[in-house]
């Protein structure tokens, strides 16, 4: 049987699903249906001979794991597949029924292209073992990227551990193992060496992911109606930070690197998924007086409790550890080995708190190391989201009871109760939690009948992945659970995106410039998840105090809005969802100025005696400004005299020039008041404002008059 599955696409049900890797991201598909085996869930078209599927993906963006081809290949299984851009690789195999059906296989195969554009692939191989190579063909069709990122980082649980993409089979499986999204585990890349670049290592790394995963799967929802990018960069066993010094000798994940890393691939990420904390669990290993081991992460910790001739609770120094790994003991130093051969390692216990505060410093663009901006973080790396998500219990059975599977009932009681605990922390974080994930699993844990388990038991976890590191993880069924809880708290808690337009005098207004007209001001909302919808769209201006949730403070938004006054005002504005979550206050700054410059103006000497006919110097002073741009040019518009002949008595002044120097005549008529020469200057602004002033100087008809 066959279920159908769809790619993350913007055209119709969802945009792609990404990854990382080897300096690329990576566009994954995502199968809907957990009940069959997942090789039927990545497989593709009729179960002919022959037949070929497309391929979708994004541009600078890895394809993800997709079924190429369904061919006969001879009993080496050599393929290769060119992908049309001028790279190649070799394909991986899953035959089956190597009786009923010999040598009947599916290839699949996962790239990263650069650009846009439709590509034909060409998968070469051998159908038998007398035959010549043969081509089948098919095509790859990549689509810019999408412009509302969701990025999930952390650890196993998000990865999906336990849930390979392609089941592993002990029959046609090259290589013998199952298959996942990320090559890093199909490819058996190599042990990350000491010194290794950290983009590098976390390439290198067995992760693990899949699109099963809960995180994933809550994504497919919201791409089904929306068009979305997921970016899907969770990896088995990381943890919050870096756990020991030198870091160089630890094989491990580390979420805040993860972030990082996204980010040098990433020009914006909406919404940040995380899931991390337990791995952050370091204890001494029961033989650690002997050989100083130290064991690390959430598998090590679930292993030695579940086995039965090691201590687990009965341990203080266990207990200790586990403690201090949650709630911090920060001036502690446990100095020990990762490993039998490994070099002394220095372990430190900052409590989950600390862990998360860190992380929530490199979410903001600041690194958490030096306390400084991280060059080249931009606004639009900060998500307006971020969710972290509970972590499963999986202590009891059916019966909602403590398991008495495996150990006694009293180490189950303990481990739940350090789950309890490092939840607890989850619920302190700096983000919003996806909560009731622990208590959903209260029927489902590893000992509950076949019926209501939700977790991969050790022999599952060698049947579908030929390991034992999907053990203790959630199956398929617990990742519904994961899906249907992120879900809905990202449909409840996506803030909508709230933009600002302007016009000053019918034409628009650039913000933050100055215009001497009116401006009007309109507001829009939207919600790039669709669901989540807008709700009412607040605003104020010049009123800091207008900010979620103090909406008591602010304007409702009823249509656009008038700012005449002249000086520089902030206009304040957010919105929120339909479910009541706010988006971050935004800012623009109207600046209007409708004042004329001030001016002030004067002339030296302001009388001229005696009234002998010479002609006498005279200097003007002027003094122009505006305030907003400070000092602004004046000119000489005109000058003129109350009596006598301007043109003979009135000398180097010139109109239309900002002219300050002149000769005017010490004369004035016996018979009337006194002569008045009036000079006039005029100033405009930038904006076309104007003010003038005039110096007056006069003859007196007497020194009386003089010196008045």
């Amino acid at each position: 049987m066959r279920r159908a599955w769809a790619s993350f696409s913007s055209e119709k049900h969802a945009r792609l699903a990404g990854r990382l890797f080897a300096g690329t991201l990576v566009s994954l598909t995502l199968a809907f249906g957990m009940a069959e085996p997942a090789l039927a869930q990545r497989t593709c078209g009729p179960a002919n001979l022959g037949d070929t599927c497309p391929v979708t993906g994004t541009a600078g963006f890895e394809t993800g794991l997709h079924d190429l081809a369904f061919l006969r290949l001879d009993t080496n299984f050599e393929t290769g597949v060119e992908w049309g851009d001028g790279q190649q690789s070799a394909g991986l195999i899953r035959c089956f029924e190597p009786f009923a059906h010999p040598r009947q296989c599916h290839v699949f195969g996962t790239h990263a292209y650069a650009a846009p554009g439709t590509y034909t692939i060409r998968i070469s191989y051998v159908p038998g073992p007398f035959s010549d190579r043969q081509t089948a063909m098919t095509t790859a069709t990549i689509s810019p990227i999408g412009d509302f990122v969701i990025l999930s980082i952390g650890d196993s649980v998000a990865s999906g551990e336990g849930n390979p993409v392609v089941q592993f089979s002990a029959a046609g499986m090259q290589p013998p193992k199952g298959f996942w999204d990320n090559p890093g585990s199909n490819y058996d890349f190599p042990q990350v060496e000491p010194q290794t670049p950290p983009e590098e290592a976390e390439m290198s790394r067995d992760c693990h992911r899949s699109l099963i995963g809960g995180p994933a799967q809550a994504v497919g929802l919201i791409a089904a109606t929306n068009p979305v990018t997921f970016v899907h960069f969770a990896c088995s066993g990381a943890a919050v930070g870096q756990i020991g010094i030198p870091k160089e000798n630890l094989q491990r994940s580390n979420i805040i690197e993860q972030l990082r890393i996204a980010r040098k691939h990433l020009e914006r990420i909406d919404v940040l998924l995380i899931s991390g904390g337990f791995n952050n669990m370091t204890f001494r290993s029961v033989t650690y007086n002997i050989d100083r081991l130290v064991r690390v992460g959430f598998g090590a910790l679930v292993k030695r409790c579940l086995n039965p001739l090691e201590p687990c609770q009965e341990d203080p120094d266990f207990t200790t550890d586990i403690d201090d790994s949650i709630n911090g003991n920060p001036d502690r130093i446990l100095r020990g080995k990762p490993s039998l051969f490994g070099s002394e390692t220095e372990y430190r216990f900052p409590g989950l708190h600390l862990a998360y505060q860190d992380l929530d410093k490199e979410i903001h663009c600041i690194n958490p190391d030096t306390d400084t901006p991280e060059p080249g973080c931009s606004e639009t790396q900060i998500p307006k989201l971020v969710l972290i998500t509970e972590f499963f219990d999986p202590t009891h059975d059916e019966t909602g009871n403590f398991a008495g599977c495996f150990v006694p009932r009293a180490r189950w009681a303990y481990i739940h109760s350090v789950i309890t605990d490092v939840n607890r922390q989850v619920h302190l974080s700096p983000w919003p939690a996806v909560v009731g994930i622990q208590d959903d699993f209260l029927t489902h844990g590893l000992c509950a009948d076949s019926a209501n388990r939700w977790v991969v038991r050790p022999a599952e976890s060698f049947d579908i992945q030929n390991d034992e590191a999907g053990s203790g993880h959630p199956n398929g069924a617990g990742h519904a659970d994961y899906r249907d809880r992120i879900h809905a708290r990202m449909v409840a808690l996506n803030p909508p995106v709230t933009t600002a337009s302007a016009t000053a005098g019918g034409t628009p207004y650039p913000f933050g410039t100055w215009t001497a007209q009116d401006v009007q001001v309109t507001l829009a909302a939207r919600n790039p998840i669709r669901e989540s919808g807008v709700g009412t769209t607040y605003f104020a201006v010049d009123n800091p105090a207008c900010a979620p949730p103090a909406v008591i403070s602010c304007s409702l938004y009823a249509g656009p809005f008038v700012i005449g006054t002249s000086g520089t005002h902030t206009v304040s504005f957010f919105s929120e969802n339909q479910f009541g979550a706010f988006e971050r206050v935004n800012t623009v700054v109207v600046r209007i100025d409708k004042d004329p410059p001030r001016m002030a103006c004067g002339g030296t000497p302001p009388v001229l005696w005696p009234p002998n006919g010479k002609m006498i110097p005279v200097t003007t002073t002027v003094e122009a400004v505006d305030e907003v741009s400070g000092p602004v040019p004046f000119v000489l518009t005109s000058v003129g005299t109350s009596e006598g002949n301007a043109a003979r008595d009135i000398q180097g002044f010139v109109v239309g020039e900002p002219d300050t120097g002149g000769l005017l005549r010490a004369r004035r008529s016996g018979f009337g008041p006194g002569r008045e020469y009036a000079l006039i200057y005029e100033a405009a602004d930038d904006l076309g404002n104007t003010a003038s002033c005039t110096v007056v100087v006069t003859v007196p008809h007497d020194q009386r008059r003089a010196g008045r």
